[in-house]
């Protein structure tokens, strides 16, 4: 169990800045990368440092060609300065740049939202340019709704595993583009973060699927997957499991006889 202290070391940071932060939008990266440097700076009683992207990111978990981004968002924000190769915090609020899309209020569905309005904004494969004039409701509401999912992650494996459980049933079916890919993720997303999937049973099932002669022509993709997906955890998950219990218990006689 955790138990911090504050004599173990702590970040003094004043009531001020905390109160102008909590009118900031920050995104989870900037937030993340902000706090590190707190604890590197403050953290130290020290008002600027030279802190590498493979501190920040051991510290923060995000990758390092992220920290590189975020860092220079901050930059760009006046969040934080950059004086050779020291990051220091940017204490004079006033001076930060704040969002255009604060105070708005955006759909429930929203995931991403843009960084700074004047910079390019990439969602997904779509690329355009925003400014404070032109970043407007209609425009976030239209454009950040969409996630964008790394290779690494378990949904955009999933996507992969399933597309090539379909390619080796079905030649004559291509590989999907990165957009469609994306979508995929999005459908495998729902199925895990709102259906309450686990990944291990989902690739268990989709074994199942494409060796049924049935459901392996009928289930093309990861929508009609999920949709049909109660039916599959039946059959593969919770037959499955009875089976083994009966197994177990037959064995647990044999030992008594």
């Amino acid at each position: 169990m955790a138990n911090p202290q504050r004599e173990d070391g702590h970040v003094d940071i004043a009531n001020e800045i905390v109160e102008a932060l909590a009118k900031t939008y920050l995104s989870s990266y900037e937030s993340q990368v902000l706090w590190a440097i707190f604890r590197k700076t403050y953290g130290w009683h020290k008002k600027e440092d030279w802190i590498t992207n493979t501190q920040i990111s051991d510290m923060t978990g995000i990758a390092e060609s992220h920290i590189s981004r975020t860092i220079k968002k901050l930059i760009q924000r006046k969040i934080i300065i950059k004086v050779d190769k020291k990051i220091a915090f940017q204490k004079d609020y006033d001076q930060w740049e704040k969002l255009p899309i604060q105070d708005t209020k955006l759909p429930k569905q929203v995931i991403k939202v843009t960084q700074i309005g004047h910079k390019v904004t990439q969602i997904g494969i779509h690329k355009r340019n925003y400014t404070k004039e032109t970043l407007t409701k209609e425009t976030i509401q239209k454009t950040l709704s969409h996630k964008f999912f790394e290779k690494n992650s378990v949904t955009y494996q999933l996507t992969i595993y399933l597309e090539g459980k379909i390619i080796e049933n079905n030649k004559s079916i291509q590989k999907k583009s990165e957009s469609q890919i994306q979508k995929w993720c999005n459908d495998f997303d729902k199925l895990i973060r709102l259906d309450k999937a686990k990944p291990e049973e989902i690739k268990k099932i989709i074994d199942w699927v494409v060796q049924d002669d049935f459901w392996c022509k009928n289930i093309l993709c990861p929508a009609s997957l999920r949709k049909h997906y109660p039916r599959f955890y039946k059959e593969v998950i919770d037959r499955g499991r009875s089976l083994e219990e009966k197994i177990a218990a037959d064995h647990r006689l044999d030992g008594v006889d």
